[in-house]
């Protein structure tokens, strides 16, 4: 496709006839050689992404699942798993206090570069449902602050 513009635009200098008129005596199915290429790649390109965004699979399977929705929903910078080189590494999770009415303070660890331990408070969990307030529910603190 490119060496038939290329070669048509020396044959449009030398015969002093313009390029436009010589692209337009190109016949339409030469133009649209190229173009199942280029589909080609555009589609290989969007794989490419759907498959980068998806993401790890990574299922909690740790014994307060309750407590895991709440941190992972409510703190910046969490994936709700660490990433090594042997696949992902599950956050820690330690209860520090729970009332009478329900709600639950924990601490939640996970090496992220953001927030790596984070004090999380969950106000009540019923059936399938957490619930708290959303960006004011945690705040972010230091291992060396906590001993």
């Amino acid at each position: 496709m490119i060496y038939v513009i290329s070669s048509a635009i020396t044959f449009a200098q030398q015969q002093d006839v313009s390029v436009i008129k010589m692209i337009k005596r190109i016949p339409f199915n030469v133009k649209l050689a190229a173009f199942p290429v280029l589909i080609l790649l555009l589609l290989l390109f969007l794989l490419f992404s759907f498959l980068e965004s998806c993401g790890s699979n990574f299922e909690y399977t740790g014994d307060r699942p309750e407590l895991y929705s709440v941190a992972i929903n409510s703190i910046l910078g969490v994936q709700g798993f660490a990433p090594s080189s042997w696949g992902p590494v599950r956050p820690s999770i330690i209860v520090l206090d729970e009332d009478s009415y329900g709600r639950v303070m924990f601490l939640y660890y996970e090496s992220s570069f953001i927030s790596p331990v984070n004090i999380v408070i969950m106000q009540k969990v019923d059936g399938d449902y957490v619930y708290f307030y959303p960006h004011y529910n945690f705040f972010p603190t230091h291992l060396d602050s906590l001993m």
